[in-house]
């Protein structure tokens, strides 16, 4: 029977440990400085229409396998209007820094969503102008199956 009671009261003391609290979440952003986040854009022109972002993250990963400074970077952006959603990604798998990263796939690659559908880019790049610890920012442009961006700016908050 002490075992039996042992038991129960061992196994309710993670319950009692476990209590809500009230408050912020004391976990850190992924983006250190978090002012940054108003800076955060990226716009285009597909086939001649204005598209602007609603959402952006990036990611800038070190290769795992060198000692080289290069990174893999990922853009995912989307854009919501009337009811419709497109969403843009474009991958830069030898980033370096600051220079054109041509269309190159599957090395670089730019790709865009819309309808339904998926456009990947067959011609285009990506011009980065401004890399600091914080920001990222450039240009691009892309052609892909019948769409066609032009004027293509980014400024992003690096994590």
């Amino acid at each position: 029977m002490k075992k039996l009671i042992f038991f129960i009261l061992m196994g309710g003391i993670p319950f009692i440990a476990c209590k809500k609290v009230k408050g912020p979440a004391s976990v850190r952003s992924a983006q250190t400085d978090n002012s940054v986040d108003s800076l955060v854009t990226i716009k285009m022109s597909v086939n001649g229409v204005a598209w602007s972002t609603d959402s952006v993250y990036s990611y800038k990963v070190e290769n795992s396998s060198n000692d080289s400074g290069t990174y893999n970077f990922m853009v995912i952006a989307t854009h919501a209007k009337d009811g419709k959603v497109s969403t843009l990604n474009i991958n830069l798998t030898g980033y370096s820094g600051l220079k054109e990263y041509p269309v190159n796939p599957p090395i670089n690659t730019i790709t865009y969503y819309a309808d339904n559908h998926r456009y990947y880019a067959t011609s285009g790049a990506v011009n980065i102008q401004a890399d600091s610890n914080k920001v990222l920012s450039g240009t691009f442009y892309f052609n892909a199956d019948s769409i066609v961006a032009s004027k293509g700016s980014f400024k992003l908050a690096i994590p």
